[in-house]
């Protein structure tokens, strides 16, 4: 990768972007799995 103008903030912008990109999709996850956790309490009691 060439480093001459703005291109160091070419890859903070994509170093950043992939970081929002893991987390997000961490989250995602996170987020399905407490759901599908919650499901399956709910339909023990039931």
């Amino acid at each position: 990768m060439q480093h001459f103008g703005d291109g160091f903030y070419l890859d903070i912008y994509c170093i950043t972007y992939f970081i929002f990109f893991i987390f997000a999709c961490g989250f995602r996850r996170l987020r399905g799995k407490s759901y599908y956790e919650r499901n399956s309490i709910f339909s023990l009691q039931s």
